[in-house]
C-alpha cells in the first residue's frame, strides 16, 4: 500500500475536480491501494474515483460524494461515512466493520442502511442475520407489493453480498 501525503491528496483531488467538469488537465482520481488512514475527506468530490483496495481506516468521509466510486476491497474500518453519497459505488468485499454509515445505497425505491449490527431496508430495521433468516421473498414483497421477482432477488443478493460478504 502506498502512503498518500496530504499534499499529494490535495493535488489528486484538484485534478479529479477538473476531470469531473471536463476542464483541461483533469485526471480521474486514482487512489488504488492508497494509504489514506485517518484522512480528512469531508465533503470530498470523489465521483467515479478509483479507491479499490485503499486503506481508509478511520478516514473522515462525512458528506463525501462517492457516486460510482470503485471501493472494492477497500478497508473502511472505523471510517465515518455519515451522509456520504454511495449511490452506485462498488463496495464488493469492502471492510465496513465499525463504520459509521447514515445511508449506503438505493435499490429501486429503498434506501438501505447498515452497520455491523443493523440493517434497515426502507423503514424496517433488523439485525442482518434476522433479515436473512426471516425475510422470505413473500415478506420482502411486503415492503412494496409491486416488487418484481427480479427486484426481490436483487435485494436478497445485496444482503448476501454486502452484509455477509459472500
Amino acid at each position: 500500500m502506498k502512503k498518500i501525503t496530504k499534499e499529494d491528496l490535495k493535488e489528486i483531488l484538484e485534478l479529479h475536480h477538473k476531470w469531473l467538469y471536463d476542464i483541461d488537465g483533469g485526471v480521474r482520481a486514482n487512489l488504488y491501494d492508497g494509504g489514506l488512514e485517518n484522512a480528512d475527506l469531508r465533503g470530498a468530490d470523489l465521483i467515479g474515483a478509483d479507491l479499490e483496495g485503499a486503506g481508509l481506516e478511520n478516514a473522515d468521509l462525512r458528506g463525501a460524494d462517492l457516486i460510482g466510486a470503485d471501493l472494492r476491497c477497500a478497508n473502511l474500518r472505523g471510517a465515518d461515512l455519515r451522509y456520504a453519497d454511495l449511490s452506485d459505488a462498488d463496495l464488493r468485499r469492502a471492510d465496513l466493520r465499525g463504520t459509521l454509515i447514515k445511508s449506503v445505497i438505493n435499490i429501486f425505491r429503498f434506501e438501505i442502511y447498515y452497520t455491523d449490527n443493523l440493517l434497515q431496508i426502507g423503514c424496517t430495521k433488523m439485525q442482518p442475520f434476522e433479515w436473512w433468516r426471516n425475510k422470505s421473498k413473500k415478506e420482502l414483497r411486503g415492503l412494496d407489493p409491486n416488487l418484481t421477482k427480479d427486484e426481490i432477488n436483487q435485494i436478497r443478493n445485496f444482503i448476501k453480498r454486502y452484509v455477509f460478504k459472500k
